[in-house]
């Protein structure tokens, strides 16, 4: 069924004006994310559960990113090829670290750590 202009104009404000709401409620999720995260912070935990069940965390991923060339480039060649196959083996590479066969400055010179930006969930009952 075809819409005539006035119902796709009429739509079309709607579309508009639910935009701006949701461009409002977000704006106020943020501002309210923000006071939970910096009590929490204040508080230096990462979780609170109420009496009712609600249950908030704080919640941030964090990855590394290791420099391979960097480390291959540092390693002596029994050891680069302990810990390589045709690429650096990770696994192995912390194997020789933990057994003192490589300094474990090579890895830690090399890698970055990264963070995600944290973000609060927030749970009741059996959600």
């Amino acid at each position: 069924m075809a819409l005539t202009d006035r119902r796709l104009f009429t739509l079309g404000r709607k579309y508009k004006e639910l935009q701006v709401q949701a461009s409002a409620a977000n704006n106020e999720k943020t501002v309210v994310g923000r006071k939970i995260m910096d009590e929490l912070e204040r508080r230096g935990t990462k979780e609170v559960r109420s009496d009712d069940g609600l249950k908030i965390n704080r919640i941030q991923a964090e990855g590394t990113m290791v420099d391979d060339d960097a480390i291959m480039d540092l390693l002596t060649p029994k050891q680069l090829k302990k810990v390589t196959r045709r690429v650096l083996d990770h696994a192995l590479l912390s194997q020789e670290i933990q057994a003192g066969r490589i300094d474990a400055s090579v890895l830690q010179d090399n890698s970055t750590v990264t963070y995600n930006a944290p973000y609060i969930n927030v749970t009741f009952g059996g959600d």
